[in-house]
């Protein structure tokens, strides 16, 4: 190995050293990392830091699983790989209350659809009548304050006008 080779910073990202930590380096590779360790402190640290790591995994007592749990975790594995969209309903639901939902749904999109507010159009359109209905009565209410003045309508239809 060449003398300025670090393993941490090779490709491997520190293999090698995961590889003597655990034991699993024998003969002449073991000895040059050993070699390696006694100048270089960051190799040195994590090696020690890898070694910690399993004399606590290797003194922890794993804990026995609860009754079911296999079972538990085999159908939550099964409900992950469902379509998303089988998320927003129960896995219990069964089809015809799905069908009935879906068709309830689709019902009422059709009465929206059937149920409209007047549309602006009409609403002009009863504007301009308004306005033609007003200027008719404008008009003939014209008409007998000219027919008042030649003196052929009587008073009573000259006064209506004023009063509107």
């Amino acid at each position: 190995m060449n003398p300025s080779w670090c393993p941490l910073q090779a490709d491997d990202s520190g293999a090698i050293l995961l590889d003597f930590a655990a034991g699993r380096l024998q003969g002449a590779a073991a000895a040059l990392i050993e070699q390696h360790l006694a100048v270089c402190d960051s190799c040195r640290e994590f090696v020690q830091a890898q070694k910690t790591i399993w004399a606590a995994l290797d003194a922890w007592d794993a804990v026995e699983a609860s009754p079911g749990f296999d079972a538990r975790l085999l159908a939550r594995l099964q409900d992950e790989r469902r379509p998303w969209w089988r998320c927003l309903t129960p896995a219990s639901t069964s089809g015809w209350r799905t069908a009935a939902s879906v068709a309830l749904a689709g019902v009422l999109i059709v009465a929206a659809l059937f149920i409209r507010k007047p549309e602006p159009a009409v609403l002009l359109h009863d504007q301009a009548a308004l306005e033609a209905e007003v200027e008719q009565i404008d008009q003939a209410l014209s008409d007998l304050d000219m027919l008042k003045q030649l003196g052929i309508a009587g008073t009573k239809f000259g006064s209506l006008r004023h009063a509107l």
